[in-house]
């Protein structure tokens, strides 16, 4: 009893952060079921080669390049450096994780410069966030990068109950900023309330909040490309 008392003594004195909005516990209506199948990421070896042929070249003319053919170069770049994405708590020393890559300074596949932003959720109880430094599109939803999608993996964070599609939405930088694309998701984006047409895309506020179906991420703009 006593060390129940003591717990929540704590958890009322506990100072929600000054940017801190409410948090829903449900929606009115409950996210379709998602279902979970393992999908096994491509080695770089298994892409045709004319895909192959961009891993060694660092300037690639991009005249007559596909976009498929672009994003599959990119994500072979990435998996050359991937690393580990996660979410931290706030209070520790935050890292902000290049992505797609971190690019070499004669790259031509990607931007030079990133526009770096923060994600913020709740997580049981706890404030966690992610720093990321865009130099091209991403892809938020469930599960590790593949087939040319560079992912930031929600799993760890209980997307599959929240209703979130494995390819949810693409956050792209931009010149004027980043930009939402809601990838066809099964349960839907919202932004500030309000709700994102399928494949338009959106230019994101700073300090905005974005519902992937029932998992509500607050992201703030903090630097841009100088």
């Amino acid at each position: 009893m006593g060390n129940t008392s003591a717990n929540d003594e704590r958890q009322k004195n506990q100072k929600e952060p000054d940017n801190a909005t409410s948090w829903p516990d449900s929606w009115a209506e409950p996210p379709y079921d998602i279902q979970d199948t393992p999908i096994a990421s491509p080695t770089f070896e298994e892409f045709p080669p004319a895909i192959q042929m961009y891993r060694a070249d660092t300037q690639p003319s991009l005249e007559g390049m596909s976009e498929e053919v672009r994003q599959a170069a990119i994500f072979g770049r990435h998996m050359a450096q991937k690393h580990l994405v996660l979410f931290q708590a706030v209070e520790e020393q935050i890292d902000y994780h290049p992505l797609p890559y971190y690019p070499l300074p004669e790259d031509t596949l990607i931007k030079k410069r990133p526009w770096r932003v923060i994600l913020e959720m709740r997580v049981e109880g706890r404030w966690m966030r992610l720093g990321l430094d865009l130099y091209d599109k991403v892809t938020l939803g469930r599960g590790e990068s593949r087939d040319g999608h560079v992912m930031v993996n929600l799993n760890p964070y209980g997307a599959s109950l929240m209703g979130v599609s494995r390819k949810h939405i693409t956050l792209r930088p931009a010149e004027q900023g980043v930009v939402l694309i809601d990838l066809t998701s099964t349960n839907g984006t919202s932004v500030n309330g309000k709700p994102i047409p399928p494949e338009m895309e959106i230019l994101l506020p700073d300090r905005c909040d974005i519902m992937l179906s029932k998992m509500k991420l607050l992201l703030y703009l903090v630097g841009r490309p100088e």
